[in-house]
């Protein structure tokens, strides 16, 4: 097992094999977790590998758990200014050695296999453009009662999970988009595309993400592939707050206003949305208040899904009118 970075061999064409990336913000505890998983998982010999620590503007004690593992892990802190999710993947383009360049949270744990998984994975396929590993989740608290298998696939990007029911091999144009949370890029490939969109991805208390199906549909626009690895898992967890209602609404807005981003969704003259939409969106909001006070967990969960897309699809599709500039409220 080798923990101590690169070998001469490995570094002789100025790269490593692999960079893992973990861009943060102001969840210390939780990121102190995420590097031990990393610490604890099997490191096949001879590999040439880093750590790369993106904080992204946190003002808890975060440098000093980075600095903590630094002795350890062949890991390198490094402080963005710029706010934003996406910002942060960026300058982990820019300061990577890597050329597997491994992205996951810092609010998982990662499985022993994980990263020889991956670099099993890009031995076997080097072709490929980027490889998709396992997210499960995982909780650590009581899971709430209504949360069933069922309320759980609903809540998806909320609850993270990606998992296919079959070996690995590459992916096909009709499954599951790969989330970010476990995604190994060839980083010659994602340079090539330009990293990530600035307007999309999460920054500060904005919700709004879309950044990686972005990269992922350029990829594949040109004819790039990618590979399912179910052998690299890590464990997602859910924080307890992610699971009110409040939290819920603000989550399936931002997934409204990034399918107009994304162009899934396109203005209509001045006033920006559609007609039908506007229907939907009454529609939908109608459905949903009377569910808050009674229904099953998943009639209520489907309600607020289609509302809070419309809502935040509406909105989005307002700010196209330079009269009628406006933002969602805090919290629904």
């Amino acid at each position: 097992m080798n923990r101590g970075g690169q070998t001469e061999d490995a570094t002789r064409d100025g790269g490593i094999d692999l960079s893992v990336v973990i861009c943060t913000y102001n969840r210390a505890e939780s990121l102190n977790r995420a590097l031990a998983s990393i610490h604890a998982a099997r490191i096949p010999e001879g590999c040439s590998w880093e750590v790369l620590v993106i904080d992204n503007r946190s003002t808890d004690h975060t440098p000093r758990v980075a600095g903590a593992w630094s002795d350890r892990l062949p890991l390198r802190y490094l402080y963005e200014s710029e706010p934003g999710l996406s910002a942060a993947r960026n300058r982990a383009l820019v300061e990577t050695r890597g050329r597997l360049l491994a992205f996951t949270d810092d609010d998982v744990e990662v499985d022993g296999a994980w990263l020889a998984a991956l670099l099993a994975a890009r031995r076997c396929w080097p072709t490929a453009s980027y490889l998709a590993g396992q997210i499960l989740p995982a909780y650590d608290y009581p899971r709430p009662s209504w949360l069933t298998e069922q309320c759980e696939r609903m809540l998806a990007g909320v609850v993270v999970r990606f998992s296919l029911p079959r070996k690995s091999g590459p992916l096909t144009p009709g499954e599951p988009r790969p989330m970010g949370a476990n995604l190994a890029f060839d980083a010659r490939r994602l340079r090539d595309v330009g990293g990530f969109r600035t307007d999309l991805g999460r920054n500060g208390t904005s919700l709004i993400g879309g950044e990686e199906v972005a990269v992922l549909a350029e990829l594949e626009r040109q004819g790039s592939h990618g590979v399912y690895v179910p052998e690299a898992i890590v464990n997602h967890y859910t924080p307890a707050d992610r699971l009110r209602r409040a939290f819920l609404v603000r989550y399936f807005t931002a997934v409204g206003r990034a399918a107009v981003r994304l162009g899934e969704i396109a203005p209509v003259g001045r006033l920006g949305p559609p007609r039908w939409m506007v229907r939907k969106l009454v529609s939908t909001g109608l459905a949903y208040v009377p569910s808050c006070v009674a229904g099953r967990p998943e009639n209520w969960i489907e309600r607020m899904r289609s509302f809070g897309f419309y809502l935040g699809a509406t909105w989005e599709l307002l700010r196209h009118d330079p009269r009628a500039r406006i933002e969602p409220p805090a919290a629904a």
